[in-house]
């Protein structure tokens, strides 16, 4: 996964400057500890759900 991609994941994603920010929050915050986490699909998860859960009327 190319962390400094600026795609996006679905037509609900944030724009590419929130992206960047977050990505950079996580990069600069996270302590590694041997652990693998296919992080792209729980992101892709995570937009799913707040997309489907704003577009509820």
């Amino acid at each position: 996964m190319n962390l400094l991609a600026t795609e996006s994941f679905s037509s609900c994603s944030s724009s590419s400057v929130d992206d960047d920010f977050l990505i950079r929050n996580i990069l600069l915050t996270h302590d590694p500890d041997g652990r693998h986490l296919d992080s792209e699909l729980l992101l892709r998860a995570t937009e799913n759900i707040m997309c489907y859960a704003t577009t509820l009327d």
